[in-house]
């Protein structure tokens, strides 16, 4: 059914990772973010700079790490929320 959404359960987290992607340029780019929550099919990131939609992220902390694409980012008073959907 198109345009049905699916609602899942999040658990709110505050946990440091660290999120890599590549920019618009190919340049890959770290940064230090906190993963706000998460879900089995996505998480929600704070950072310090807006990381473009579809971009293919690369999330890691001490128990765990994932793979995803960047959903929406919007920004949030001097910081950015990252919605991303991990890859399956």
């Amino acid at each position: 059914m198109s345009g049905e959404v699916m609602l899942e359960q999040r658990s709110a987290v505050m946990v440091l990772v660290d999120a890599s992607w590549e920019d618009q340029n190919g340049t890959l780019q770290t940064t230090r973010a906190r993963m706000e929550n998460r879900s089995t099919s996505g998480a929600c990131v704070r950072v310090a700079r807006a990381i473009e939609v579809g971009a293919q992220l690369r999330i890691r902390s001490h128990w765990e790490q994932f793979t995803g694409v960047a959903k929406y980012c919007r920004l949030d008073g001097k910081e950015f929320l990252v919605g991303i959907q991990r890859d399956l």
